[in-house]
């Protein structure tokens, strides 16, 4: 069974982070494919949700045919650092070949202005704008207290644009055209339910969130009922467990990762 593999670069590194700890080394310089395997490997010795043995049977044949990345280049403005290391791994999985390809999107800077708020309480239904009240006041032109007056703040937005779309394309494009047998998409992005639903009623669909958190119920909805279709978040042992070499060709590890 030939399986395309669909990664979202930016939720699967945010997924990894919340469960390393900003900052963890021992997981950032991982190999798609490897960790694409490994997960398979894992939901085989573990066992799938929801496993009639028909999940099992279709997934023991499973075979990594296509490793599809997409993601951006994060914009220059930040952290040079940052955006070396970030080079050095698409650099490093291309031509290692832990990749058949690299879709980039695109990094978006933009100042965007927002009332201040805060978070809701407990019984609050959402986010709670913030007044002008004492001991922080506005003051009309005439010295008067302006006590219903709203705080705005500028505040610079960065946005990757592009991977949930790319993702989509990928998918259903190799869906259609029979280049796959079966998919599987790491991330944990909503707005990837209705590709992933209508290729979910062509093929096996896998869907696994890189939080380790549970996986959105939106996407589970869009897999369930599906003839070998099933979810799993993903612990981070399995990228611990599949990292690339230290020195991929000229490409170093970066230094902290």
């Amino acid at each position: 069974m030939r399986v395309g593999v669909y990664f979202d670069g930016f939720n699967v590194y945010y997924g990894g982070r919340r469960q390393a700890g900003r900052g963890a080394s021992g997981w950032k310089w991982y190999d798609p494919r490897g960790v694409a395997r490994g997960t398979l490997d894992r939901m085989l010795a573990t066992g799938f949700v929801a496993d009639t043995g028909e999940v099992r049977t279709l997934w023991e044949k499973a075979s990594i045919a296509r490793v599809i990345f997409c993601s951006a280049r994060i914009a220059a403005h930040g952290d040079p650092h940052a955006v070396a290391d970030q080079d050095a791994f698409f650099e490093a999985v291309k031509r290692g070949g832990y990749i058949d390809h690299l879709e980039l999107g695109r990094y978006v800077a933009r100042v965007k202005h927002a009332p201040l708020a805060i978070k809701p309480t407990e019984w609050q239904s959402g986010p709670q704008l913030v007044s002008a009240h004492w001991p922080l006041m506005v003051q009309d032109a005439a010295g008067e207290p302006v006590p219903d007056a709203r705080f705005v703040v500028s505040y610079l937005h960065n946005e990757e644009k592009g991977s949930d779309v790319n993702i989509a394309t990928h998918l259903l494009h190799d869906t259609f055209e029979s280049r796959i047998d079966a998919a599987v998409v790491f991330s944990n992005d909503t707005d990837l339910k209705l590709p992933i639903e209508v290729a979910a009623n062509r093929i096996p669909v896998g869907v696994v969130n890189p939080s380790g958190r549970p996986v959105a119920g939106e996407l589970k909805d869009a897999v369930l009922g599906n003839k070998g279709c099933w979810y799993f978040k993903l612990p981070l042992d399995v990228f611990t467990e599949h990292q690339m070499p230290d020195q991929v060709g000229d490409i170093h590890r970066p230094a902290q990762w």
